[in-house]
């Protein structure tokens, strides 16, 4: 075919790539999530899911949401994001492909609800009304949310999504806005708040290893559940930027905060703070001074620490 037929007979060109995901191969393979879903039309707003880009900003967040972890310290993820075909439905085989894309923010290391107020987002796919949309970035450890939208919303069908890792991501939907209530939630309890903590930094801490660093971590603690930093190596002012959100059936209870300093044959206490996380609705951003285990007056030890805590009356408030 001569390239002036092509030209006249051919508007778009989709160029795909194989990615190998085969366990016998030799060269670099790659673990695949597959999951398929869609944007539905719903007078609720807890079940609509098709809510827009993020220059809706009322609804954005109404869209099917991915969760997947990245386990190493640092690995390349590829998204691809590909839309139902419309040629089998429509007469004679023509359809519009609707304009799609999708963002990345990064979340909390134990969230397992839907997203209800927007997170740091960490990339960004491009809009296109083409059948498929790509995406590759090296992304640091952590827990990641996507979010697959068409750029305009209301407007509703169905999708694949894939992600690519280096190591098993975990990937799934989140299906739920907050914690089910079952048979056993009037014995058990039931939370009463939801609570997010963000550790964003420490400076100032004790000198503990014999060159005369540290390699700290924090531990973020609440009623039995904890999330835990990854170690920040040969640092006195590390940058943790580590999130845990916490579903609180007693209140009352503190969140505790703790730095630990990271050894090959037992880790050392650093210090802690208390936390009461009182419903205030509102993130609010503290520098704390250490504390040692005990209640006693002039507890303090070396060190501060920097976070944001935020504490929700309404379990889908965060």
């Amino acid at each position: 075919m001569t390239f002036e037929d092509f030209c006249k007979h051919y508007t778009d060109i989709i160029m795909c790539r194989l990615i190998n995901t085969s366990y016998l191969s030799i060269h670099k393979t790659w673990e695949e999530a597959v999951l398929t879903s869609a944007w539905v039309k719903h007078d609720d707003p807890l079940q609509n899911r098709c809510g827009g880009c993020v220059n809706y900003k009322a609804t954005y967040l109404q869209n099917p949401q991915f969760v997947f972890d990245v386990k190493k310290p640092e690995d390349e993820v590829l998204i691809c994001l590909q839309q139902k075909t419309k040629r089998t439905t429509q007469k004679d085989g023509k359809f519009e492909n609707l304009a799609i894309g999708f963002d990345v923010h990064q979340v909390e290391l134990n969230r397992k609800y839907r997203m209800h107020t927007p997170q740091q987002k960490v990339a960004s796919s491009i809009y296109i009304n083409s059948r498929s949309v790509f995406f590759r970035k090296e992304m640091k450890e952590g827990r990641y949310v996507i979010i697959p939208t068409t750029f305009e919303p209301g407007q509703t069908g169905e999708f694949l999504l894939r992600v690519f890792t280096d190591v098993p991501s975990n990937c799934c939907e989140l299906q739920l806005d907050e914690p089910k209530r079952t048979c056993w939630s009037g014995m058990c309890g039931f939370p009463q708040v939801v609570s997010q903590v963000h550790v964003v930094s420490a400076a100032g801490l004790k000198k503990q290893d014999s060159d005369g660093g540290a390699d700290p971590y924090v531990i973020i603690s609440c009623e039995g559940s904890k999330v835990q930093s990854s170690v920040t190596k040969d640092t006195l002012d590390p940058k943790f930027d580590v999130k845990g959100l916490f579903y609180r059936k007693k209140p009352g209870q503190p969140i505790i905060v703790q730095v630990w300093n990271h050894n090959v044959i037992k880790d050392e206490f650093m210090g802690q703070v208390v936390l009461s996380g009182d419903p205030n609705n509102h993130p609010t951003q503290h520098s704390l001074q250490l504390q040692d285990k005990s209640n006693k007056e002039n507890a303090e030890v070396s060190g501060s620490l920097q976070l944001v805590l935020f504490t929700s009356s309404s379990l889908t408030g965060i």
